[in-house]
């Protein structure tokens, strides 16, 4: 199964990657190639250039929509057959709510958050109740971590704030869980409490999800992939798969070392991601893992951001260093 897997994605991949990567460049592709991989497409490249064209063109001149990630969220959008252009319509009226109850700006996480929003509503337009939670979320996590909450945490609180769990619930679980990953020796910070966003998700109790963190750690160190506090939001996500720690280990594994037997092998890191996000497209239908199928692409469009960001500081840091000395 691992293989039939690997090699539709890898074929699709190729296939956008011979036609589009002078367009998206290929780490992008391979998350776009990541939404599109449970779909069957008469002609995907023409399908989702087409999708890409329309989404830049709605989209006002300075949103992170036009941005390197234009095809991933176009893929997303062609995956879950959603109108680029009713899409960029709502995710404005979403800022706009933002800007009318002054939530702090977060940049491209905000439109991540309003995209979020967009795709739990299957295009249906955002209640404003909804776009209220986000706030209130947000809020409500600064509480017990006001030093690590912040714009990153704008796409986890709307995929929470676009279920019906109460605010104070969704607080005190994700703290719980938090605090019971401590206490299994994890270490705290920003990658920990996406973690526990994530495991929240589950309709686990806060010490349960957090014991199958554990053990879906240790299962996955005891195949060979290792798990530092990068690694973390990939655990969560597979404790949602409610698969056996060691069988999803093994198969993640397989997975991940059969994307790397392409000519444009990817990285280890973004290989696991890639078989995290591969192995909850092919699960089941399920309302829940619907919703960790969309945070895996997400989190791998959010991951790519944050890292061309970091580069960006790091040219930026390395000039005013030139020109002080």
């Amino acid at each position: 199964m691992e293989r039939a897997r690997v090699h539709a994605y890898m074929e699709l991949f190729e296939t956008l990657r011979k036609d589009l990567r002078w367009k998206a460049g290929t780490e992008v592709l391979r998350i776009a190639a990541l939404s599109l991989a449970a779909v069957q497409h008469e002609d995907p490249i023409e399908q989702l250039a087409g999708t890409a064209d329309r989404l830049k063109k709605a989209a006002p001149w300075a949103s992170p929509l036009r941005s390197t990630m234009l095809y991933a969220i176009a893929a997303m959008l062609l995956r879950r057959g959603l109108e680029p252009e009713a899409v960029v319509g709502e995710i404005d009226r979403i800022q706009k709510g933002f800007r009318t109850r002054k939530y702090r700006r977060g940049g491209y996480h905000e439109v991540l958050a309003a995209l979020v929003l967009v795709l739990m509503a299957d295009g249906r337009p955002v209640a404003d109740p909804t776009i209220d939670r986000v706030g209130a979320i947000l809020k409500r996590w600064k509480q017990d971590h006001p030093h690590i909450t912040g714009y990153n945490d704008y796409p986890m609180a709307a995929l929470h704030a676009a279920k019906d769990t109460p605010v104070e619930q969704i607080g005190r679980d994700v703290e719980e869980i938090y605090q019971a990953l401590r206490r299994h020796r994890f270490s705290r910070g920003n990658q920990l409490q996406l973690a526990s966003h994530i495991l929240a998700i589950t309709p686990l109790y806060p010490a349960d999800a957090a014991m199958r963190f554990h053990q879906m750690a240790q299962a996955l160190k005891g195949v060979g992939i290792r798990i530092g506090t990068a690694q973390y939001d990939e655990a969560a996500l597979l404790v949602l798969s409610e698969r056996d720690a060691g069988s999803a280990a093994r198969e993640v594994l397989a997975i991940r070392d059969g994307l790397r037997t392409g000519k444009a092998k990817p990285m280890k890191s973004t290989a696991l991601s890639l078989a995290v996000g591969l192995l909850l497209w092919d699960l089941s239908e399920r309302e829940d893992l619907k919703i960790g199928r969309d945070a895996a692409t997400l989190r791998a469009i959010q991951a790519l951001l944050e890292a061309q960001q970091a580069a960006a500081m790091g040219v930026i840091i390395a000039s005013y260093a030139g020109g002080a000395a």
